[in-house]
């Protein structure tokens, strides 16, 4: 089946582009066509999660999951019209965005990530999509990229960097790090780019249609409070909240780390950092050029990088520094000694003082909080359970004494890999900060632990 004339516009509009940059010619495997069967539907919908809010067509998941086998059968043959036709319904195009608070003050709407609430059963759609394409595209992806990867975390990615890091800085090397932060990167996705990309990708004929479809005439509108805005139209950008978003994503972005020829680049999504060994001014420059073509390339992109963000580290422990001003839009980035990647502090002495330190104020701060809110409760089992619902790790106590601090250990115990020798320590031993009398009970686990890691 031939291509849209829409599709076809968007892949020819950057054919030169892709040419110029020198990336590769189409891949050996290409996938036009997809078909779904009634067993993939029935999976995906029998584990849709029911506390999952429903999106404009009022449709909740409950009633998707307890009916999965009389709709699956409608609902496959529905899906694979829509593939076979290259079309996607509009009414599945329509996204309530709710903001959700990322951090700093609430009052600010910069501090505030729009996520997607869409029509439960398009989602099915996607992840039966999903399923069906994710081994074609995760072997092309760049080995650098760790999210959205499978059996790749945040974990994966900085134990491979430090990994890196701390052998040359045991050999008395300074490392230059340069952190880069995009402005609003999933919503600036070009679409037509992002066709190209797919093209790139070895996606033709009905399925690389679908995606056309998928893209263009997307509405939202906005949800806060009980109260809905009028829609208005998406015209760049992936949905946050969707299922084929962020793999749409990755594959945007994927040519990027091409860009960086004379230096080690590692990606989490749109969280980039690029660093080299520094032993003088010309390796440094070496660096700065690399920051240079990947600024390029981005802008090309449409992802543009927030040079305020944009921040330097100099890891090493040597006296006298190689200092270089790295500049991104023409301005000197800032230096700084202590950085936030990926959830960890990272220190320009690769220590990790500032992050147990950081780990300990946030633990103390809910543990106090949770402390507080269950005064009136006589009960101690129910205090217990309050302290285990808040356990994101899943990890699992034998004593009532360890269950009541599992929340402490586990928020401790995040990243633990990498910061940590002994991680296991922490979720196996009575490892806390302090004491926390919780009715009749003391919590009194020592610090000895975490005073060796800071020292």
């Amino acid at each position: 089946m031939l291509l849209s004339s829409e599709a076809s516009a968007s892949v020819a509009c950057f054919v030169s582009f892709g040419e110029a940059k020198g990336e590769h010619s189409d891949p050996e495997i290409v996938l036009e066509d997809i078909t779904l069967t009634n067993d993939e539907v029935i999976t995906v919908l029998t584990n849709l999660n029911n506390n999952k809010a429903h999106g404009p067509d009022g449709i909740p998941a409950r009633l998707l999951t307890e009916t999965s086998s009389q709709i699956a059968p409608s609902l496959c043959a529905l899906f694979n019209k829509s593939l076979r036709c290259g079309v996607l319904p509009d009414d599945w195009k329509l996204a309530n965005v709710v903001p959700v608070h990322k951090r700093g003050e609430k009052s600010y709407i910069e501090n505030y990530r729009p996520i997607s609430l869409l029509s439960l059963i398009s989602k099915v759609h996607e992840r039966c999509v999903f399923h069906n394409i994710q081994h074609h595209v995760f072997q092309q992806i760049n080995p650098c990229q760790h999210d959205f990867v499978p059996r790749k975390s945040c974990v994966t990615q900085l134990i491979e960097v430090f990994e890196q890091i701390g052998r040359k800085l045991d050999n008395g090397k300074q490392i230059d790090v340069i952190y880069l932060d995009m402005s609003k990167a999933f919503d600036k996705v070009s679409h037509a780019q992002l066709m190209h990309r797919l093209h790139k990708f070895g996606f033709r004929g009905n399925l690389l249609n679908w995606f056309s479809s998928y893209l263009s005439n997307r509405n939202q509108q906005t949800t806060i409070g009980g109260a809905t805005s009028r829609s208005l139209a998406v015209t760049s950008g992936v949905q946050q909240g969707s299922i084929l978003g962020p793999l749409l994503f990755l594959l945007y972005e994927n040519h990027l780390s091409e860009s960086v020829g004379n230096s080690s680049i590692a990606t989490f999504a749109d969280d980039t950092k690029i660093f080299k060994t520094v032993n003088n001014v010309s390796d440094a420059s070496s660096l700065q050029k690399d920051l240079t073509n990947f600024e390029e390339n981005s802008s090309k992109a449409n992802l543009i990088l927030n040079a305020q963000k944009c921040k330097v580290m100099r890891i090493t422990r040597k006296h006298h520094k190689t200092e270089y001003p790295y500049k991104l839009h023409d301005a000197v980035l800032e230096s700084t000694v202590h950085e936030r990647d990926l959830g960890v502090w990272t220190s320009s002495n690769l220590t990790w003082s500032k992050h147990i330190e950081d780990q300990c104020a946030q633990t103390t701060k809910m543990l106090g909080y949770l402390r507080r809110s269950t005064l009136d409760t006589k009960t101690i089992s129910i205090r217990q359970r309050a302290t285990r619902s808040a356990d994101p790790d899943g990890l699992k106590s034998t004593t009532p004494k360890c269950r009541t601090a599992t929340f402490q250990r586990s928020f401790i115990s995040r990243c633990a890999r990498v910061w940590n020798v002994l991680p296991k320590e922490l979720t196996t031993k009575n490892i806390s900060l302090g004491r926390f009398k919780i009715g009749s009970e003391h919590l009194q686990i020592g610090s000895e632990h975490l005073r060796r890691r800071k020292s």
